[in-house]
């Protein structure tokens, strides 16, 4: 069942088992089978050599999303995309065995699955686990979505042997014939693959945080970050700590400041992008302060809203 935890009955069956266990050894168990799906790759550490091939691509990614809808209207349309969201999660295990999966993917399934799971540990029994438990698990869950990362993550040469490799895998089909427009198909093609890497890399640190946003792990996530100290961790602990705060006061500013600070630079770009479209984000969907509002989209470099919306 550990080695295929991705298969609907073995994760339901391990969720029970470690929730009534009376000792740790199946927990144990499963954290081992995480940290062994891909101890071959390092947990990304998103900085700017890894994040170097998104640069290009960050020029058709909008700057700005500050919403002139109301509060009200952002977190209507926000409900149906968390709902489609679970819909979707509902049905993304394996029904059943079927046994035509290579190592490769199984490791996929098996830590994206198993976040999953430790999440769901998480939340019912960290009541009752020791404090250094709950921090292995944190660690795990955070190391397991950052190896995802490096899976897909590659360089400018990497991205060029991987449009090759689907040019001549898919050569013949409609799209990647060989005419006038090869040449733009292939610039077509390496577009796509570099939005698609960005897509998971930006779904595997959500799916990560979503794994933790649970308001008691504060003292143990901003334990990890500092631990761990990569602008990998800053942004988990940053997006984090908007999911499970209260409201966007002057800590949460300061806090967006000092990562501003810190990642500031071109060759940083893809670190501030996402660190102001998530903030932005919080602020289409949550009352805050106009004075903090107002610094914050200073902060930023990006308009408020209007002043209707800011009142």
């Amino acid at each position: 069942m550990m080695s295929k935890s991705y298969v609907r009955e073995n994760t339901l069956a391990l969720t029970f088992a470690i929730h009534h266990a009376q000792d740790s050894k199946i927990l144990d168990d499963i954290l081992t089978h995480t940290v062994c799906s891909f101890d071959k790759f390092e947990p990304a550490k998103l900085d700017r050599q890894e994040t170097r091939v998104f640069n290009e691509l960050l020029d058709a990614i909008p700057n700005q999303i500050l919403s002139e809808r109301s509060i009200e209207e952002e977190r209507a349309a926000e409900r149906d995309k968390l709902d489609s969201k679970e819909l979707e999660q509902d049905d993304d295990s394996v029904a059943s065995d079927t046994n035509d999966t290579n190592d490769s993917s199984d490791g996929i399934y098996v830590s994206q699955k198993n976040i999953e799971i430790l999440s769901q540990i998480l939340k019912n029994k960290a009541g009752i686990l020791e404090k250094s438990k709950i921090e292995e698990i944190v660690q795990i869950i955070c190391d397991a979505g950052l190896r995802l990362i490096s899976v897909f993550l590659c360089n400018e040469e990497e991205l060029k042997d991987l449009t090759q490799f689907v040019e001549e895998k898919y050569d013949g089909l409609v799209g990647f014939k060989k005419t006038d427009d090869y040449e733009k198909n292939r610039q077509g093609l390496s577009k796509a693959l570099r939005f698609t890497i960005f897509l998971l890399t930006i779904n595997n640190i959500e799916k990560i945080v979503s794994a933790l946003s649970k308001p008691e792990l504060r003292e143990i996530m901003q334990h990890i970050r500092d631990k761990n100290d990569t602008p990998a961790f800053d942004v988990i602990y940053y997006f984090y700590s908007l999911d499970v705060a209260n409201s966007f006061d002057d800590h949460q500013k300061n806090e967006l400041r000092r990562l501003v600070e810190k990642y500031e630079g071109k060759e940083m770009q893809f670190l501030q992008r996402i660190l102001s479209l998530r903030t932005q984000h919080y602020l289409n969907t949550h009352k805050v302060r106009a004075p903090i509002k107002q610094a914050v989209s200073s902060l930023l470099k990006i308009e408020g809203r209007t002043e209707k919306m800011l009142n």
